[in-house]
Formats: C-alpha cells, structure tokens, sequence
C-alpha cells in the first residue's frame, strides 16, 4: 500500500465510500465501477513494480480505488492483502525540519 499521511484513519477510509457515490452519481452502475477501480489498482501496481514516477493524486486514487473494492466485497482485508494503516501527519517548521522528531 501506498505511503498516505492523515490525520484520522477514518478519513482515508471515506476515500472508498467517496468514490463509490460519485461513481453513483455520474450514472455508473457497480460491475462497471469495479472493472475502473480494478484497473486503476492494476496500472498503480505497475507504475509502483517499473519504479514509474507517482504524484500525490496517483497514491490518492489508488487508495480510493482500493478501500472501494474492500467496501464492494472484491478485496478482503487480511494477512494476505495486508491492513490499512496510515501515518499521522507530522508538524513542520519553515525551515522543512520535521518538529515531531525526538534527538
């Protein structure tokens, strides 16, 4: 799984759900939603393997793309697909030095 800093677990778990109703709501039905985000899983995974250049948007997709699949019932979460955890975002200051650090 990606690298994806949040402050609340649950925020990066409405990722999935926010996709799902948006998807709703542009006319999709769900066997075509499932294909999309399968898909998008699979081209992240390829540019992650080939070691492709990622923006911030691309971890932001594939997480969504992900946690909607788990809620669809294609993915199952455990040991063999791994958990979601997430990073709590750490406090900077102006200077780029990372605050949350103990020396």
């Amino acid at each position: 799984m990606s690298k994806f800093y949040a402050d609340n677990p649950s925020d990066v778990l409405e990722l999935g759900n926010n996709l799902l109703i948006e998807g709703l709501r542009q006319g999709r039905n769900l066997p075509e939603m499932k294909r999309l985000m399968w898909i998008w899983a699979d081209t992240f995974y390829k540019k992650r393997t080939t070691r492709t250049k990622c923006r911030s948007e691309d971890h932001t997709l594939f997480c969504g793309a992900f946690l909607g699949l788990m809620k669809l019932g294609v993915i199952c979460e455990d040991d063999k697909n791994g958990f979601i955890c997430t990073k709590k975002k750490s406090k900077k200051r102006k200077n780029g030095f990372d605050l949350s650090r103990q020396v």
